[in-house]
């Protein structure tokens, strides 16, 4: 099963992090990313997301998707991939399940 986002830290470190998402200045980098990433797809005529599965790029694709429902993202699931990520089709099943929108392609080569 996928392991939610925060599992695996310190319930210390956890709080410090949720109580942040509730500042102003969180709220206000939150507006901005999520206009530079509206700006950014108005500009493109075939956008994707390029998902790793990694921390980063979910936290990317999770805003992403907060602006156009019906994005395309495109991840690498052969060789090298599935050996680094041991879950990853229980990580793939998970965002396809949260996101139905979400055309999660696996490129495999």
């Amino acid at each position: 099963m996928y392991q939610e986002r925060g599992a695996d830290m310190k319930p210390v470190e956890r709080a410090g992090y949720l109580a942040y998402g509730r500042t102003q200045e969180h709220r206000y980098r939150r507006e901005m990313a999520l206009d530079l990433i509206a700006e950014g797809l108005d500009r493109c005529q075939s956008p994707y997301v390029a998902f790793s599965g990694g921390k980063d790029s979910s936290a990317l694709l999770h805003l992403v998707m907060q602006v156009r429902s019906d994005m395309v993202a495109r991840i690498l699931t052969s060789g090298e991939s599935r050996q680094i990520h041991g879950n990853i089709d229980s990580v793939l099943s998970w965002w396809r399940e949260r996101y139905p929108g979400l055309d999660l392609q696996e490129v495999r080569v």
